[in-house]
């Protein structure tokens, strides 16, 4: 029997299986005493990637079964037909036009986690604090890209603990 089995779709039920025996895995390896600081931090990373990749297969899960087609629709103003009036310099030009509201349809296979937070915020099949704790899962995620930082982030057993509780709460969400 699998931790997911209240997942419908058989491949993102195994998908989900495999992700978590991978987070048991390394669990031990994150509190060894035979690593130093910075490979525990690394072990950390890797069960955060995976814990955020298992809410966000959950959440895609709830919105698959919660939304219905108009929800993946947003709309976007866009400016028809420009008309150039004034040229106040090289850089800035006065234009007019048509604004038009003009309806979108997300693509499901290009939502990731906090366009998937915001649908089920929006909604209101999350609450606010349950958004808060998602977005910042997503956040600790998304801060092992090397990017803008300055020094490497050092991940702890609280950053873990707390993605776990977030993991927890959206399991438990996902299964009522």
């Amino acid at each position: 029997m699998g931790h997911f089995d209240f997942v419908d779709s058989l491949s993102l039920r195994n998908n989900l299986d495999v992700a978590f025996d991978h987070i048991l895995t390394l669990i031990p390896f994150s509190e060894s005493k035979s690593y130093g600081v910075l490979e525990k931090s690394s072990f950390r990373k890797t069960i955060i990637i995976y814990t955020a990749y298992i809410i966000e297969a959950l959440l895609f899960n709830q919105v698959n079964k919660k939304c219905s087609e108009d929800d993946f629709i947003s709309h976007k103003w866009e400016l028809e037909n420009p008309k150039e009036l004034h040229i106040i310099d090289d850089k800035h030009k006065v234009v007019g036009g048509k604004y038009v509201l003009k309806p979108t349809k997300l693509q499901l296979d290009k939502i990731n986690l906090a366009i998937i937070n915001k649908l089920l915020h929006d909604k209101k099949l999350i609450n606010d604090d349950m958004f808060g704790r998602i977005d910042k899962v997503r956040i600790l995620r998304n801060d092992q890209h090397f990017g803008m930082h300055t020094a490497i982030k050092e991940y702890t057993k609280t950053d873990l603990e707390f993605v776990f509780s977030v993991a927890k709460d959206v399991k438990e969400l996902v299964q009522n």
